[in-house]
């Protein structure tokens, strides 16, 4: 990192700058120290570079006092670059720091919603590959391990929080504080990621039939429905899930909701967890909250919540996203409960996607073993044949995976959608 800190000591009078006019109370005059680190490890974070800056500030009263930043940068490498400029996913990311999330609180606190938001500060961002913000940990916020995956406690905090973020976008849309344009299209539905999933979606589901073949004879035919009923056109017909109906139920959907996507703050016990807030948000589109239910129980719950209390949370998450609109005095359309459930199943071919394409990566325990993202996107760019080969996870995943997969076939099965 010796690099890097260096290039960040030329940047002393910058970060002065920013520190002064973002933190007034602190009254803060000069930087003189700070320290560059990366903020996460190899398989923590795949597209974006995040490094985390610790200071020691000079207060205008002439006390010292520390303090921490992510500086969240876009990667140079070609790949990754292009795909991300193809994509706008910091430019969206920045229109949700500057402008929605600060929307959002206003209306929090319009209606006397005094909890702490679901989501950190920004205190900068140059235009459109870099952000500055306010370090969570010195919040008491802190990561999940990936690999254990949320129990029922945390899960529950989670669809309640995103219950409020989308029941809060509602407000948003009704007013027209959004720029809808940003936020119509989620990346699947992007023509140049179409062009790149393709292959790699096939792959993937090649590997699962044959993976369910070898779960003994009385599982060929499902087998055989993955290759016959799912693979042929499988990313036209996930792409064709994401088709907006004009009378929909809508919200602004996160995204990308997984464990490494949220950090949680703990109670004197250091165990319940009390708030969630979430972060990353390069992936927010407009449509059915069933997708960001889906993905964050498909990439994130542990075995036991998604053996037995899948029901359970998608109804905590339904009476609490009804319970805020009528807190935001609401009249328009909202969803009902069996609604609501009716969605999970249209759109269960998207959260098996999710589960057998981002538990490999969350269930990794070598994190080094994570494939190289530049590599990745360059062989799927360039239509290679051995797309796969760089993701080792996908090969050989833990044991815990294949449990998890077979419960998650089990469920579609017993739904009577997805595979009869």
């Amino acid at each position: 990192c010796s690099s890097t800190i260096a290039g960040m000591e030329e940047n002393k009078e910058w970060l002065e700058t920013v520190l002064a006019r973002k933190t007034k109370d602190d009254c803060i005059v000069k930087v003189l120290k700070l320290e560059s680190k990366p903020a996460t490890t190899k398989g923590d974070n795949f597209i974006a570079n995040v490094k985390k800056v610790s200071t020691e500030v000079l207060l205008k009263s002439g006390k010292k006092m520390k303090k921490s930043l992510i500086i969240k940068e876009q990667p140079n490498t070609e790949y990754l670059k292009n795909m991300l400029e193809i994509y706008g996913l910091f430019r969206k990311e920045i229109m949700m720091y500057r402008d929605v999330l600060p929307a959002m609180e206003d209306i929090m606190r319009e209606f006397g919603d005094y909890t702490e938001f679901m989501w950190g500060a920004m205190l900068h961002y140059t235009i459109y590959d870099k952000l500055i913000l306010h370090d969570l940990n010195e919040e008491g916020y802190i990561l999940q391990d990936r690999r254990k995956g949320l129990n029922l406690e945390h899960c529950m905090l989670v669809m309640r929080s995103l219950a409020k973020f989308h029941a809060t976008s509602v407000i948003m849309k009704h007013r027209g504080l959004i720029c809808m344009e940003m936020f119509t299209e989620h990346v699947f539905e992007n023509n140049y990621c179409q062009q790149l999933n393709r292959k790699f979606q096939n792959n993937v589901f090649i590997n699962l039939a044959d993976l369910v073949d070898t779960w003994g004879t009385e599982w060929n035919s499902v087998a055989e429905k993955i290759r016959t009923k799912i693979l042929p056109n499988v990313m036209e017909k996930i792409v064709n899930l994401m088709k907006v109906e004009d009378n929909q139920f809508s919200v602004l959907c996160h995204g990308d909701c997984w464990t490494n996507n949220m950090l949680f703050k703990y109670g004197l016990d250091d165990k319940t967890p009390i708030s969630v807030k979430f972060i990353d948000f390069q992936l927010c589109f407009y449509n059915s909250p069933a997708f960001d239910l889906h993905y964050f129980l498909a990439s994130s719950s542990n075995f036991e919540v998604r053996k037995n209390s899948i029901p359970e949370l998608i109804k905590v998450y339904h009476e609490t996203l009804i319970k805020q609109l009528e807190l935001y005095s609401y009249q328009g359309p909202t969803i009902t409960l069996d609604s609501l459930n009716e969605e999970m199943k249209r759109i269960e071919l998207f959260g098996l996607y999710t589960s057998i394409t981002t538990l490999p990566v969350a269930l990794m325990e070598n994190s080094q073993s994570a494939p190289n993202m530049e590599e990745l996107v360059k062989n799927v760019a360039e239509n290679s044949s051995n797309i796969m080969d760089n993701w080792i996870e996908f090969q050989n995943p833990s044991p815990l995976y294949y449990e998890i997969i077979k419960e998650t076939i089990s469920q579609c099965i017993k739904n009577n959608s997805l595979l009869n």
